[in-house]
């Protein structure tokens, strides 16, 4: 992403519409450009950097590493559950 939020954030909505609806966006690598203040998302995005906790709405970060579980996303396509591990 390496801070381009908004472009990223449409190209994911766009393909939500075309091709989902996807239940997350995990989003790995740079995430953060020199502007850090993160748009809200359209679907639930995860993120693996910096501190654990609520970037932006529907922007979290996981931190560098550990497991999580993430509840389905309503309307998204029907995974109750997803357990994930990363490091």
């Amino acid at each position: 992403v390496e801070g381009r939020y908004a472009e990223t954030f449409k190209r994911v909505a766009k393909l939500d519409k075309k091709a989902g609806p996807f239940d997350a966006l995990f989003c790995v690598g740079v995430f953060y450009g020199e502007d850090k203040s993160v748009p809200a998302a359209p679907i639930p995005t995860y993120i693996l950097d910096g501190e654990a906790g609520e970037i932006a709405e529907n922007v979290t970060a996981l931190g560098s590493c550990g497991a999580t579980t993430i509840e389905e996303r309503k309307g998204g396509a029907g995974a109750k559950h997803l357990s994930v591990a990363f490091v």
